[in-house]
């Protein structure tokens, strides 16, 4: 930047005389703006982050986050570079412009959202340091052609790993070579619609052997990535029938499910690795007929003769309408004598539609289909009879059916739901019913029915968008259709909040998304309002923009109905001797009260299940199991059966592979608190903690304290807003809640951990308190020790006076630490003796020590000893009690919250002196007020502030008598000590049952529950008690409580109904 003057007005100059006039100068301008970031998805484990500007610093892989996957590892990636492993943390040299995010496995077409969030600081910098932000991947995985298979000697189908376009129909796209590498010409080629499998049609018939087709240049993804150049050929033998021998036809049954059906019926065994779905081995066979396999992955699964059909567990399949090819190797299977030997065929699509994602209006209701469908017969009447939505009306929950069920009039995979107001804000629950194909039912393009859906979530964004993906500095937006945005009043996506107003620019992306980015991004809690430009659909019509209102919470918030993954299990726990809870990866279909869950111990048979003893509401993640008898403490195996499905049916997985649960019946213990550092306390318990439990542990006195841990480790570290000085103590404070990796509370428990020094404690001073006792006193907290002797005290200490010695009988710690008295033969009334303290050669239990992790001991020293009054006072009552602005006092109230008045009052054994008694709280000293005469009572009165710190509230109170000699208290003489609460507690809920709901607060409580003041599914609670086990009442007490339960109207709520509390003028 240059600045050149030009002699008259305009000029800089400076202030005072308007004179000394700035002369032509060029100054360097220094980059402060920080890098943006792209992202593109390299392969199904990899997406590189390109930063906009060369950067340096650093990342971990916890401040990257990946829609539909977890990020697993990072590693800087050099230009030009194919990405190598990665690690939970990378350092970005010099220069640095791409990132490699490892993470697991997404779909070939997938463009998912990727978003940074630095953590504390983590910096990635170029000029400033990198903001949290998000991007939309582009898709950069090539597809493969995975499998090739004929159907007969002019066709062959071929399959991609994903959806081409229409280039792989194009003539030339694929050519296909014969024995001896002979040429067979392609006539053409077809695609069905959401199918990933290409039919080729050949020009002539082929001989007998193997085929070589590759996919050419014109082949590419919606995206436009050619195929993979090591992945665009597959093989495919042909075989001119032979009598007798059997072959099989297959079906798609799910997702992550296929049928082989044999002709004629077959014997032998087989085994999953005999068998391949989509070029990939089977997972598991998990039927045989009609027969359930117990080990779907065995080596050997016997086919009892007879056997007409057998059933394969695989990946999952790209989509509802996928025709995968099922290949089979091996002579295991036979039928007649003849071998089924090594052959291959083309799935049929047998997997029903399944509803994407659903969007409310206030008049309409759209649901997007995972492929295209049609309705069985003519009738309007039939279709609607199997739709039903949710209004809330104040005469109470009502089912209605809508007046028109259609499909959009541009796309097949839209049905539209039309004259159903239900919209006021929010969700309403949308069902379907199928009962077989008939009139009305929902099919897709080869007959298969959608099968029924209880209750999914519908969502009122912007119209006609469905619900979108919301990340911090990005929304995605799903439409029904393309769209094309136009010039209005409000030409950008805008964002109305408390904290000012966000504009989001948008791009229109492929396949009907609209990508937003947000500047500056939206904050966590905050409310927003959220406007839409206008827009026009396919055939121009014209709507005018919507709007929302929402409080952002972090995160994807998307709801997701079409997934092709199984359901896993996160974790099981024990929550008692009789109770398991088993936690999976996502809501799960209803599980009926007798499914075939197992418990069994390592050594012994398996704990049989109560009656009834399983425990699920449809929609949630969490099945509890409710053992017949009590489990004994050690490690347990837990079983999920097959039966248990997701919300779209894709059934468990791995029915044979225990989850581990461990019944522990032993509570962790908090070991030792100790400084590594000036703003580090690392926490040592007796075993491996819940991570997520830990995050209330504090160090008191420092401010904020972050906490980090990893599971598994007996170690927390604990990280101080503020540093320790150099030999102070702080309470290290574990607050309720904390439990260790089996879900056992640790109790609360208050720890003291003192900052390491090198400086050793030294005396500041001695005086006499009685004829045999002296204490020394210290400027620091001291402690001896485990358990010295009275030998051990004579050897260090001597007591002297008029050069005769006395006797030291022994000594101890007082006034908190920062004295030491020592008792001896009496001494004269008119003395003035002397204190001498030898350290000795070695340290015993009798050295005197600092509170250091590694302890400092004290010096050899001598000193003499005050003359006078060497009796301190005595403080013989100290209370502390708490009063409420506009409330009567409460004489037994130990808890303080925010605006409350703590009342310290204190009498002591004789007059203060000149100075009033001092009290430190909440790190400010203050002197007490005297209350009568004599200054022998004391008080003080303390405001509890806002942010003051949570638990004990910690003070020390200094007073001395005329002789100058000090007394202390830091804690209550009298009653106990005050309690500061000023954080609201909050609550979490889950169903029981039908018209039960189980609540649980973030920390106990005392006081009355009352059922009024709390809605379930926008109606008044019922009932309330303590526990299910109690009758419903209008009011509970609870006594230190932190779970209670609700009872409410039950049907119609749904099956996760919002739970709300609203106290008494709230409103």
């Amino acid at each position: 930047m240059s600045y050149t003057p030009g002699g008259g007005d305009g000029d800089v100059a400076d202030r005072k005389t308007r004179q000394g006039r700035l002369a032509a100068t060029t100054l360097p301008v220094k980059d402060m703006i920080p890098p943006t970031f792209s992202a593109r998805t390299h392969s199904l484990t990899v997406t590189v982050v390109t930063l906009d500007k060369a950067a340096s610093g650093g990342t971990s892989a916890a401040e990257w986050a990946v829609e539909g996957a977890e990020v697993t590892g990072v590693s800087a990636l050099a230009a030009g570079a194919a990405p190598a492993s990665g690690s939970p943390t990378a350092t970005l040299g010099a220069g640095a412009e791409r990132i490699a995010l490892h993470h697991t496995r997404i779909n070939p077409d997938a463009t998912p959202a990727v978003s940074y969030s630095p953590a504390q600081g983590g910096k990635i910098l170029a000029g400033g340091a990198m903001d949290a932000g998000s991007a939309v991947a582009a898709d950069g995985v090539a597809p493969s052609v995975v499998a090739a298979a004929f159907a007969g000697p002019r066709t062959l189908h071929v399959e991609l790993n994903e959806r081409p376009d229409a280039g792989a129909a194009a003539t030339g796209a694929f050519t296909v070579a014969g024995p001896g590498d002979s040429v067979v010409g392609v006539a053409g080629a077809s695609a069905a619609s959401h199918s990933a499998t290409i039919t080729l049609t050949l020009s002539t018939s082929v001989t007998a052997g193997g085929h070589t087709v590759t996919a050419g240049s014109t082949v590419m993804d919606l995206a436009g990535n050619g195929v993979a150049a090591g992945a665009r050929a597959a093989t495919a033998s042909w075989a001119d029938s032979s009598d007798g021998a059997p072959s099989f036809a297959a079906r798609t049954s799910s997702l992550t499910s296929t049928v082989v059906t044999f002709t004629p019926a077959v014997t032998g065994s087989t085994s999953a690795a005999s068998w391949s779905v989509s070029g990939a081995p089977a997972t598991g066979i998990i039927m045989v007929g009609d027969a359930a396999v117990t080990d779907p992955g065995a080596a050997l699964v016997s086919l009892p003769g007879g056997t007409a059909s057998l059933v394969l567990a695989h990946a999952p399949l790209h989509g509802t309408a996928a025709e995968p090819i099922v290949r089979h190797t091996g002579t295991g299977i036979t039928s007649g004598g003849a071998s089924l030997g090594g052959i291959a065929a083309k799935a049929s699509d047998g997997t029903g539609p399944r509803p994407v994602l659903a969007f409310g209006r206030i008049s309409h209701t759209i649901v997007h289909i995972s492929e295209p469908v049609s309705f069985v017969g003519d009738s309007e009447d039939a279709r609607k009879s199997r739709w039903t939505t949710t209004e809330r009306r104040s005469e109470g929950v009502v089912q209605i059916h809508p007046d028109v069920v259609r499909l959009d009039s541009s796309r097949d995979d839209f049905i539209f739901l039309d004259g159903h107001p239900v919209f006021t804000g929010g969700e309403a629950p949308l069902s379907y019913s199928w009962a077989g194909a008939e009139a009305g039912a929902v099919v897709d393009k080869s007959g298969n029915g959608m099968g029924s859906f209880s209750e999914i979530p519908t969502d009122d964004r912007f119209a006609p968008a469905f619900r979108p993906v919301h990340l911090q500095g990005l929304m995605r937006v799903h439409t029904n259709e393309p769209v094309a945005f136009v010039p209005g009043e409000i030409p950008a996506f805008v964002f109305v909040g408390e904290d000012g107003v966000r504009v989001g620019t948008y791009k229109v992306g492929p396949s009907a998304t609209v990508d937003v980015s947000i500047d500056p991004p939206l904050i966590v809690g905050h409310e927003y309002t959220a406007h839409a430009p206008g827009f026009t659909d396919l055939s121009g019509n014209a709507y005018g923009g919507d709007s929302m209102t929402f409080i952002f919470r972090g995160g994807v918030l998307a709801h997701q109905i079409l997934e092709s993954d199984p359901p896993t299990v996160d974790s099981a726990r024990f929550a008692g001797s009789r109770e398991v809870r088993v936690e999976f990866s996502e809501p799960l279909a209803a599980v009926p009260a007798g499914a075939a869950f197992t418990v069994t111990p390592a050594v012994g048979e398996a704990i049989p299940l109560a009656a009834n003893g399983v425990s699920h509401e449809v929609g949630l993640s969490t099945v509890t199991l409710l053992l017949s008898k009590n489990a004994s403490p050690g490690a347990h195996e837990v079983r999920v059966p097959v039966t248990v499905a997701d919300l779209v049916g894709n059934a468990y997985a791995t029915p044979s592979v225990p989850v581990p649960a461990t019944y522990d019946a032993v509570a962790p213990t908090a070991v030792s608190a100790a400084f590594t550092g000036e703003r580090t306390v690392t926490l040592t318990v007796s075993e491996a903690l819940d991570a997520g439990t830990v995050g209330g542990i504090r160090v008191g006195g420092l401010g904020a304290t972050s906490v980090s841990y990893t599971a598994g480790s007996t170690t927390v570290a604990l990280h101080t807003q503020l540093p320790a000085a150099a030999g102070s103590s702080h309470a290290v404070v574990i607050p309720a809640g904390v439990t260790d990796a089996n879900g056992v509370p640790l109790a609360p428990t208050v720890l003291w951990a003192a900052r390491a020094d090198t400086a050793a404690p030294a005396a500041i001073g001695a005086r006499t308190v009685s004829p045999t006792a002296t204490e020394v006193d210290f400027g620091e907290a001291v402690r001896l020790g485990d358990s010295p002797t009275q030998q051990q005290h004579a050897a260090h200490w001597t007591v002297t006076e008029a050069g005769s010695a006395r006797a030291v009988t022994g000594a101890e710690v007082v006034r908190g630490g920062l004295s030491v008295r020592l008792t001896h033969a009496a001494v004269g009334a008119s003395a003035a003796p002397s204190v001498a303290y030898v350290a000795g050669d070695s340290n015993d239990a009798a050295s005197v020590r600092d509170w250091a992790a590694t302890p400092n001991y004290m010096a050899s020293t001598t000193m003499d000893v005050a003359v006078g009054d060497g009796l301190p006072p005595s403080i013989d009552t100290l209370t502390m009690s708490v009063s409420r602005p506009g409330e009567e006092a409460a004489p037994g109230r130990v808890w303080a919250r925010a605006g409350d008045m703590v009342r310290f009052v204190m009498s002591m054994s004789e007059a203060a002196g000149t100075d009033a008694p001092a009290i430190r709280v909440a790190g400010s000293a203050h002197d007490m007020a005297a209350s009568g005469e004599g200054r022998l009572a004391w008080t003080h009165s303390h405001a509890v502030g806002m942010g003051a710190e949570q638990g004990v509230l910690a003070f020390v109170v200094s007073a001395s008598d005329g002789g100058g000699n000090f007394a202390h208290a830091v804690a209550p003489t009298s009653g106990v000590a005050v309690m500061v609460d000023t954080i609201m507690p909050t609550f979490t809920a889950r169903t029981l049952g039908a018209g039960l709901v189980e609540v649980t607060l973030s920390e106990p409580v005392r006081g009355t529950i009352t059922a009024s003041e709390w809605t379930v599914g926008g109606a008044p609670a019922t009932g309330v008690a303590a526990s299910a086990s109690s009758a419903p009442r209008a009011a509970a007490t609870l006594d230190a409580g932190a779970v209670f339960v609700l009872w409410h109207g039950g049907g119609g709520t749904g099956s996760a109904p919002e739970v709300r509390y609203g106290p008494p003028g709230s409103a």
